[in-house]
């Protein structure tokens, strides 16, 4: 008879974090794994998942070898959020990256979602896309597995536009080893991305995956700024901004009602979009001393 003051040995984890913009179904995705309403789904235009949130499968079945392990899920927010500005969603993302390595538990492959109900591929999903190709960088896309949703709604040209997908935005990806799905709204479709990240020839490598921000963050003790993502969210920021500010411009001369409205709300946004950039600048002190250690080195 076991003794009930031993506590159950601890599961080794398999942490599997689902990424994309708001709206993309990462909530959807997981609550069909786990079979219940875990994740908060958004309904409207606004995000619900504002925070990371947290679902796990304790019991895989069919992997005889991964007795003792369970997945976790990782609910991530996507940029461009409602509530939250991308670089507060950025830092939230890198530094569970960050901890969760430093704690030294490991992922399994990373997930990212896209809606193939969207009738085009807009700037908000390409810099999802990029924010993700940063965070992860390349020496991991074998277990990265990018899939699309909403093929329920049978909107027309999916086909079209999961082939453009595939043979344009995703095509650096999947060059290097990633894999793309169709993801219908079933349990058995959402388990087959699973069952890629946890595949017999996967589990050579399971819990060994480490991204690019995590090596960047806690082997090369860099600050979020002086990361790739870093530099690429500042740059896609500016961008933005230089946009924003030709706008106003333009609309300098009109003096009607509307256009008053509409520029101070242009206003707003660029002090937001000036506040994030300002966030992102690496701090003299740190580019001093790489400046020195450099010189150093030469």
């Amino acid at each position: 008879m076991p003794d009930p003051g031993k506590k159950k040995p601890a599961k080794k984890d398999i942490l599997i974090p689902v990424m994309g913009a708001t709206g993309a179904g990462k909530s959807t995705f997981i609550n069909t794994l786990l079979g219940e309403e875990e994740m908060q789904v958004g309904r409207g235009l606004q995000s619900c998942t504002i925070e990371l949130a947290f679902g796990s499968i304790e019991k895989i079945e069919g992997h005889p070898l991964l007795q003792g392990y369970r997945i976790v899920l990782i609910d991530t927010p996507g940029f461009d959020d409602t509530y939250k500005t991308d670089f507060v969603i950025l830092s939230k993302i890198a530094t569970w990256l960050k901890n969760s390595y430093k704690k030294g538990a490991k992922l399994g492959g990373v997930i990212y979602l896209h809606d193939i109900s969207a009738a085009r591929f807009t700037g908000t999903a390409r810099r999802n896309l990029q924010m993700f190709r940063s965070l992860c960088g390349e020496d991991v896309l074998d277990n990265i597995v990018l899939g699309t949703t909403k093929w329920a709604l049978n909107v027309p040209d999916s086909d079209l536009r999961h082939s453009q997908l595939t043979a344009d935005y995703w095509e650096p990806l999947l060059a290097k080893g990633a894999t793309a799905f169709r993801i219908e709204d079933t349990y058995e479709s959402a388990w087959r991305v699973i069952e890629r990240i946890i595949s017999p020839s996967a589990q050579k490598t399971l819990n060994d995956t480490v991204l690019l921000i995590q090596r960047e963050m806690v082997d090369k003790k860099k600050i979020i700024p002086e990361t790739q993502a870093g530099q690429e969210l500042r740059f896609t920021l500016q961008e933005v901004l230089d946009i924003h500010k030709k706008l106003l411009r333009l609309d300098a001369r009109e003096d009607n009602e509307d256009l008053q409205a509409q520029r101070r709300e242009a206003q707003e946004k660029v002090k937001l979009l000036v506040s994030q950039i300002q966030k992102l600048r690496i701090p003299l002190r740190r580019q001093l001393r790489k400046l020195f250690s450099f010189l150093n080195l030469s």
